[in-house]
């Protein structure tokens, strides 16, 4: 018996590729070792082609945790190398939604080895329009209550159900998710009301992270968030205006915006005899940047990166000591800089606050004043050398913070000790190694 069982186990860690026809089998892939004459590499390939013949072997072979281990490193590789990827096999979902009822998972693999293997888009998703969720007007009549027969049977998955309608069926939920964050806003915002699978792997939060949004989608956003919920105070008000985006867009860590340009209010005039003034549209966004703090505290509530572009420096000279303490102070890491007229502003919760050295503070601060003014006898605290390497545009003179590219625009210097108080506080109990033992006080000439 004994020496009948050798042969037998010696054939049988040796792979062949009847047995990769017959199932999914084959352990003699991970466990044999190297047997000459085999080609190892052309027998996977030929696996892999026989299971997507089949949809339960093919769904098999991904929930083994090693080839979904590998398949999820490759794809998102791939998606990292090549940014058209990920957006290719989303058109393709799109468009064998569009065309098949259940799109065929045998050209999946293809996808995987060469994007160019891809279907091309039609040209409505070419270049889709300003999604439709930031556009659409508000109703006052209820929707139409539509009754749906749902399917009750065991084992029934309806994620599963759906994703298998789309070309990221041979994917699992999460993969596909995060596959799908690679793709530009436009054309997810478009994948949703097109396929039913894209849709509910975009409920998924991975696929929203990280959320970049350009000046005319940040626009339709946050008119339609004005128009939702004007004041964003109310409770229902606030659930309401949520549900009519996907579960996950709101959940993001990282959060990347341009702003749109602020909309001026005319004041209203009437050109008829009884002068009625005209009505005021009340979804004009006169201030961007409040807008948009506004729904950062009580909408995007995890972003933990934060970045705004294109804010209006003369609005920001004057606030962002106040908006530093109030709706900024959970941040520790904060950088604004002055760039092209506007201000960049980018946040961080998970980076440590800049280390405070008075020293350097003060060798900062006379390389940023401008040639031609005048230096006059200036001090700094550890509050104030705080700010000055946050506002990257700032420097002090005198009692007076001043700003490089307009020096006729100040801060008061106690205004600026009196705010940062318990921002200095908060953070020298969270980041004790950024901050000195106690509160030192220079009194320096600058020369």
């Amino acid at each position: 018996m004994q020496a009948m069982r050798k042969p037998l186990r010696a054939r049988a860690r040796v792979p062949t590729a009847a047995a990769a026809r017959g199932g999914i089998r084959v352990r003699g892939l991970s466990t044999c070792r190297a047997a000459p004459g085999i080609d190892y590499r052309k027998l996977a390939v030929e696996v892999i082609r026989d299971s997507t013949e089949d949809e339960r072997q093919w769904m098999t072979l991904m929930n083994t945790p090693s080839v979904a281990s590998y398949a999820r490193k490759a794809v998102i590789a791939k998606a990292k190398r090549d940014p058209n990827f990920a957006k290719q096999i989303a058109l393709a979902a799109v468009t064998g939604a569009l065309a098949t009822p259940k799109l065929s998972t045998t050209s999946l693999p293809a996808e995987l080895r060469a994007s160019s293997a891809l279907p091309t888009c039609p040209p409505a998703l070419a270049e889709p329009r300003t999604p439709s969720i930031f556009d659409e007007e508000e109703s006052d009549s209820p929707p139409r209550k539509v009754r749906r027969r749902l399917t009750y049977k065991q084992g029934y998955d309806a994620k599963s159900a759906l994703i298998g309608e789309s070309a990221l069926g041979c994917l699992s939920f999460d993969l596909a998710a995060h596959l799908l964050s690679f793709v530009d806003l436009i054309t997810k915002i478009s994948a949703l009301n097109c396929s039913s699978g894209l849709r509910e792997v975009l409920q998924h939060r991975s696929a929203w992270d990280p959320l970049r949004i350009s000046k005319p989608i940040g626009r339709g956003l946050l008119r339609r968030l004005k128009q939702k919920d004007p004041l964003g105070y109310f409770t229902e008000e606030r659930v309401r205006a949520k549900r009519s985006f996907p579960r996950g867009f709101f959940d993001i860590s990282q959060l990347e915006i341009v702003l749109m340009d602020p909309e001026r209010v005319e004041m209203p005039q009437s050109d008829t005899e009884d002068e009625a003034p005209k009505p005021l549209l009340l979804t004009l966004i006169p201030d961007p940047l409040d807008e948009m703090l506004k729904r950062l505290k009580h909408y995007f509530t995890k972003v933990c990166d934060l970045t705004i572009r294109n804010i209006e420096d003369y609005r920001m000279d004057y606030r962002f000591v106040e908006l530093r303490c109030s709706e900024l102070e959970h941040f520790p890491k904060i950088e604004l800089r002055h760039v092209d007229s506007t201000y960049h502003l980018h946040a961080s919760r998970h980076h440590q606050p800049p280390e405070v050295d008075l020293a350097r503070a003060r060798a900062m601060n006379v390389a940023r004043i401008p040639t031609g003014v005048e230096i006059l006898n200036t001090s700094l605290t550890e509050r104030e050398a705080l700010f000055l390497q946050e506002h990257l545009s700032a420097f002090k003179n005198g009692t007076d913070f001043c700003l490089s590219h307009s020096i006729y625009r100040y801060v008061p210097s106690h205004t600026v000790r009196k705010k940062y108080k318990t921002v200095v506080e908060h953070l020298r109990r969270r980041f004790p190694a950024c901050f000195g033992d106690r509160e030192e006080c220079q009194s320096t000439p600058l020369r």
